[in-house]
């Protein structure tokens, strides 16, 4: 799912992150799906974020895919936090190795990275701690570089900006490509919880200890001006985009929306924290799912119906709600102020 701009496209080929704090009166759970979409030679955007304490240590992680590109890839930077009082506090870029930068200082170096021009995307995650300067470096749920004594008992600063770009460092030529699910946590996430990120496709999976939080950018974003923000087609394992054409964002808890009828017998139904962990539960078990959210009060619910087949859905109270048939199409969407597009995955 994807927001498609009433007036032209608008895409970023840079993101200023500022720690001046902010308030967000409107979250919508799927959002932190999108990907935003780089192309060269676009306007930049700035968002404040706040980062508001020093850090003894920090998990990194995000989604990226680079479009191919005839010509040798640069340095590129993925990543880069500077404080108020001093620059590079974190840098990750790639060139033929991978640099990872905390305080200024190089602590890691390492030619474990994949091919970064080859069109496909990969997930990709950093550590560091300050009381042993552990380091360490994940690609697609997998640890691949781990060292020891890197920048030991320095803190990095708070009060800054971070930077996403997917730029040289060296050169004005922006890349074209995506980036999503772009989080750092104040805490050194598991290689378990690092593994579920990846094989989830879901950002909010672990949503404690976020300094970076995802849905925020993404929900600023779409809140200032419409970016295009489209669901990565190849994380759902078929070739449609849909994407979905809001006209006002609005809070849609306790909407009553008309009875209609599930079809099939009911498999399994359980508590998820994300649509597309239901999604992900549907296509294993080979069945039709509906993804639904209710309020109670104060109390929000989120569960997956698995089930053999559908024409319908049923929503009393729900204030978002899918249901997708078995190769993961959308066959019903419970949001009365959007309208559907679907179009090829490029």
């Amino acid at each position: 799912m994807g927001i498609i701009p009433s007036t032209g496209e608008i895409t970023f080929s840079l993101i200023c992150i500022r720690a001046n704090g902010l308030m967000f009166a409107w979250t919508h759970e799927n959002i932190r799906l999108f990907d935003i979409v780089f192309k060269p030679n676009k306007s930049s955007v700035v968002q404040p974020i706040p980062v508001l304490d020093p850090m003894n240590e920090f998990t990194a992680c995000f989604w990226v895919r680079l479009d191919p590109l005839p010509w040798p890839v640069g340095s590129v930077v993925f990543l880069n936090y500077s404080a108020h009082e001093k620059h590079d506090e974190i840098v990750l870029e790639y060139q033929t190795t991978v640099q990872f930068t905390v305080g200024a200082n190089t602590i890691l170096r390492s030619n474990s990275f994949p091919n970064m021009d080859d069109g496909k995307r990969k997930f990709i995650c950093v550590q560091w701690e300050n009381k042993d300067g552990m380091t360490s470096l994940y690609i697609n749920g997998n640890l691949v570089v781990n060292v020891a004594n890197k920048q030991k008992d320095y803190k990095v600063l708070n009060s800054g900006d971070v930077r996403l770009e997917l730029g040289y460092s060296s050169a004005a030529q922006d890349l074209s490509g995506r980036m999503t699910c772009v989080n750092i946590w104040d805490d050194l996430l598991s290689t378990q919880t690092i593994l579920r990120l990846y094989r989830a496709h879901d950002c909010g999976y672990h949503p404690n200890n976020l300094v970076i939080d995802w849905q925020k950018i993404s929900t600023k974003l779409r809140d200032m001006g419409s970016p295009l923000l489209v669901t990565p087609s190849e994380l759902r394992n078929d070739q449609v985009i849909i994407t979905t054409t809001c006209t006002k964002p609005q809070l849609l808890h306790g909407q009553i929306f008309p009875e209609a009828v599930l079809v099939g017998q009911v498999i399994s139904i359980t508590e998820v924290v994300s649509e597309l962990q239901c999604q992900d539960q549907c296509l294993r078990a080979q069945a039709c799912n509906a993804f639904n959210i209710e309020q109670q009060g104060t109390t929000i619910k989120k569960t997956c119906q698995l089930i053999s087949g559908v024409t319908g859905v049923k929503g009393n109270h729900v204030s978002y709600g899918r249901v997708f048939d078995r190769q993961g199409m959308i066959k019903a969407l419970l949001t009365p102020s959007c309208s559907e597009n679907r179009e090829n995955s490029p």
